[in-house]
């Protein structure tokens, strides 16, 4: 899971056990990296394109390009936090952060801080039966 919001601590969203909590096949979707790894959206942040509980395909070894989805996980010098954000590279040893939705201030973070930071290549939505009715 990563937060589309606040960024928060990585291991106090009680899920982190180095291997993950499920698996989510990737036939479909072009993708073709071998260090692929999906992530549940969770909060508003990034609405209108991604929204939560919306799940999130990230590809480390494509290149990121200013504007690219990407998920970012910090070091020990921000506590270990992790977030869901659009980044653009400031050109001088830092990123800012921006959410999709406007109610969320952009962040700025040196490159030194940042643990990972991958691409987000593909997202899996989930249609609720429940919750669409009939017909």
């Amino acid at each position: 899971k990563a937060p589309a919001g606040p960024a928060l601590d990585y291991s106090d969203m009680n899920f982190d056990n180095g291997i993950g909590a499920d698996y989510v096949s990737t036939v479909g979707t072009g993708i073709n990296d071998p260090l692929v790894f999906a992530f549940e959206v969770v909060g508003d942040s990034m609405l209108p394109a991604f929204a939560p509980g919306e799940i999130c395909l990230c590809s480390p070894n494509t290149p990121i390009e200013d504007g690219d989805a990407v998920y970012v996980r910090f070091g020990s010098e921000r506590d270990n936090e992790c977030t869901f954000k659009r980044v653009y590279d400031l050109k001088d040893g830092r990123v800012e952060l921006r959410a999709d939705n406007s109610r969320y201030n952009p962040m700025i973070a040196p490159k030194e801080h940042i643990v990972r930071m991958s691409y987000v290549a593909a997202k899996i939505t989930r249609f609720d039966k429940q919750k669409r009715g009939g017909y």
